[in-house]
């Protein structure tokens, strides 16, 4: 009975989408229509804007934190803050790092004239249903559909990062795959070497991939 050779080029086809969507959603998510924070205040946000400015008021600790596991196994924690314009009457909900309530002080006041910029963004129902939870009486002031991205720029290179491995991990395979004498002439040692960072790299890749995604 015959057995079919499983054919490398699926496997290929695969990687050269996946490495298309991760360099095609990196450059996109440092590219934007430039808003003003005092315009987006005003007019409210929208998808895919790039919004900078200096918030007047903002909270000094996180409103809202959500942990993000892949079952039993943790991959890191997203903190969304609200900044508020210069009348205190209208408020946006941003995503940050953990330490950005650091720059406003006990009267939320923006001590340290800390500019913000980052991608305009859709809530998903976690953190729509959250906020609600947490902010019952702040609902009035802002949206919880959109939210400003701080961590946008820093996700985006992570993006073309995975994209770019992707790209050698391609030319590696198209290489192996067209010598063929590779085995004869390449040592023993080598190909452990190869394989060894090979085989690091997409595990590094794969993990790099499922925090990045639960971050879309």
């Amino acid at each position: 009975m015959n057995q079919r050779k499983v054919s490398p080029v699926w496997g290929i086809l695969i990687f050269v989408i996946l490495t298309l969507f991760c360099i095609g959603y990196g450059i996109s998510g440092l590219t934007g229509e430039k808003v003003t924070l005092d315009e987006a205040f005003t007019s409210g946000l929208d998808g895919g804007e790039m919004v900078s400015g200096i918030p007047p008021y903002g909270s000094n600790h996180y409103n809202l934190r959500i942990e993000n596991r892949v079952n039993f196994i943790p991959m890191g924690s997203d903190y969304y803050f609200m900044i508020l314009s210069e009348d205190e009457e209208r408020a946006l909900i941003v995503r940050a790092p953990k330490d950005f309530g650091d720059n406003f002080d006990g009267e939320y006041k923006n001590f340290k004239n800390k500019t913000i910029r980052g991608k305009v963004k859709k809530s998903n129902s976690k953190v729509e249903n959250n906020f609600r939870l947490d902010n019952p009486m702040a609902m009035n002031k802002f949206q919880t559909s959109m939210y400003i991205d701080l961590t946008s720029t820093r996700l985006s290179i992570m993006w073309l990062a995975v994209g770019i491995f992707n790209i050698l991990l391609i030319i590696v395979l198209i290489m192996r795959l067209k010598n063929s004498q590779y085995d004869e002439y390449v040592s023993t040692g080598k190909k452990v070497g190869l394989a060894a960072f090979l085989i690091i790299g997409m595990i590094v890749a794969a993990v790099v991939l499922i925090y990045l995604f639960m971050r879309i």
